[in-house]
């Protein structure tokens, strides 16, 4: 069953590959702000297209089995094009703020951000760490504290910054999906938590174009699994301990997530060339550089 859906990719890959990887190498040659917005267009029109065919091909494929499609199905199952109060300009910032607190929280009550710090610490030690996403910087903290490295904690969105930044910490507005400011391989290791999953297949693509471009030893993505049953139990979970509005998120956001294979896809429409994916517990997604194996 699941072999399929690799081998779909695979013959995606075969036929789009180049295509895509020219457009993004036009982007990154793009000398001014419009012809790069431009350029940078075209490549997520591009990433979206394969996309798309890719869950075309997931149903239509001739020799798919009925236990595959009902799979496919079933992953479809919950997946909405409702909009998390995060992502909405209209949400008044003391929502936006409690939504973060909340999500600060759970990221501690599960140890996420320890194990992100335990993931990439012995590659990132000494280093310079770029943080994509990084909201109000819970991450960023616990990374320079236990690691031992400098961290540049970036946001599209200053409003979650704190007033003090933590020791070894610096914050900085920039846009994930377009680092023109940075230049290749100009920091060690970049790092993106619990962010992908906004953003459509070819925007995510282009932030890990842009990480891969970045960093000179390795980038780390970690982002929410694509676990069907998962939106529904944390809905019934969450209310018990969170606000409304972080539940309300919080069930849009694993309805949004994607499996491994579609990361996997994205990551190699985006230019990596070798990396690893791995679950993690309970309902996460790791993409990493083979650095970090």
């Amino acid at each position: 069953m699941l072999s399929i859906r690799r081998e779909i990719v695979e013959e995606l890959l075969k036929e789009q590959e180049q295509r895509v990887s020219s457009v993004l190498d036009a982007a990154r040659r793009a000398r001014t702000p419009a012809n790069r917005r431009k350029r940078w267009h075209a490549y997520e029109d591009a990433v979206d297209a394969v996309v798309t065919e890719y869950k075309r091909r997931s149903v239509d494929r001739p020799d798919a089995t009925v236990l595959h499609r009902a799979f496919v199905l079933w992953n479809c199952l919950g997946q909405t094009g409702e909009p998390e109060d995060l992502d909405l300009a209209s949400t008044p910032p003391h929502v936006r703020r409690r939504i973060m607190e909340q999500l600060g929280v759970a990221g501690e009550s599960v140890g996420l951000y320890r194990g992100v710090a335990q993931d990439i610490g012995e590659v990132a030690r000494g280093g310079k760490v770029l943080e994509l996403g990084c909201g109000g910087g819970e991450l960023a903290e616990v990374v320079a504290r236990e690691v031992g490295c400098e961290v540049l904690a970036t946001d599209i969105d200053d409003s979650s910054f704190p007033v003090h930044a933590p020791p070894g910490v610096t914050f900085q507005v920039a846009d994930a999906a377009d680092l023109a400011e940075f230049e290749r391989d100009s920091v060690d290791v970049a790092v993106c938590t619990l962010m992908l999953h906004h953003l459509p297949a070819g925007k995510a693509a282009r932030v890990l174009a842009e990480m891969n471009r970045v960093a000179s030893r390795g980038a780390y993505v970690l982002d929410l699994g694509r676990v069907p049953v998962v939106p529904s139990l944390f809905q019934m979970a969450g209310k018990l301990f969170y606000d409304e509005r972080f539940v309300h998120d919080g069930v849009v956001s694993f309805a949004r997530a994607r499996t491994l294979t579609e990361l996997g896809l994205l990551a190699r429409l985006a230019g990596w060339e070798g990396y690893s994916l791995r679950r993690r517990f309970p309902a996460f997604s790791v993409l990493a550089s083979q650095a970090f194996d």
